[in-house]
């Protein structure tokens, strides 16, 4: 039997969702991600990255590289 893991980063952003305006509309325009590699942009996080979290918030920023 193979075997996965499902990681979850709460309070990790990576965008609004698309009902942002009406649930929540403080959240508007709100991204930890690239709020925090913006002002780091030096922040290495290989095993993220390796993961894909450039690509779920569709986002390349400093040494952050999408994932093949």
């Amino acid at each position: 039997m193979k075997r996965f893991v499902v990681l979850v980063l709460d309070s990790f952003g990576i965008g609004e969702m698309n009902d942002v305006r009406v649930v929540r509309p403080q959240d508007v325009g709100a991204n930890t991600y690239k709020s925090v590699l913006k002002y780091n942009p030096k922040l290495k996080i290989p095993n993220l990255e390796k993961l894909g979290i450039a690509n779920s918030a569709d986002l390349e920023i400093g040494n952050i590289k999408f994932s093949k």
